[in-house]
């Protein structure tokens, strides 16, 4: 359930966690709660550690569009040009490396 913060809008991320502490009924899960909250509620803003409406929202994706390029370029190594990979990478005109 933790995980699953991050699929909150940021708004909710803090309040989340509030409601799962009041589930947390062993140490382990205290210890796990306390964790995230120093690891990313108080070293990220609330919009950084959100994904809530994004597109990109998983390492599954990223190694998706990491894939491509490589497919590309080996399927077709004598006819790439740098321009063509660096192509492959631009997503809604963003770059991704």
């Amino acid at each position: 359930m933790v995980m699953g913060l991050a699929l909150l809008p940021p708004q909710g991320v803090a309040q989340g966690l509030v409601w799962l502490r009041q589930l947390a009924k062993s140490q382990p899960a205290t210890e796990l709660l306390n964790y995230y909250e120093n690891t990313w509620v108080q070293k990220w803003k609330p919009d950084q550690v959100s994904v809530f409406k994004r597109r990109i929202r998983t390492n599954n994706d990223l190694e998706g569009m990491y894939f491509l390029p490589c497919k590309v370029i080996v399927r077709n190594y004598k006819y790439v040009t740098l321009y063509t990979v660096l192509g492959l990478f631009v997503v809604d005109d963003c770059m991704l490396i």
